[in-house]
């Protein structure tokens, strides 16, 4: 969770959202803003490209 995030980006800015580290960095100027890390089983599921590919993938579920 971020909830400044809205006024330290603005349109046309590049940034780079890490999920895993719970970082997001901001360009021109180089700016870092943490955020909530998520947890693995969620980047899991994203790494695998959603949830239905995840549960073919390993047949289970555990939060």
């Amino acid at each position: 969770k971020c909830p400044d995030i809205i006024k330290k980006v603005h349109q046309s800015d590049l940034i780079k959202i890490n999920l895993q580290d719970g970082l997001i960095t901001l360009y021109n100027p180089e700016r870092k803003i943490s955020i909530e890390k998520y947890p693995p089983q969620l980047l899991s599921i994203l790494k695998n490209e959603g949830l239905i590919l995840y549960l073919k993938k390993y047949k289970k579920y555990c939060h």
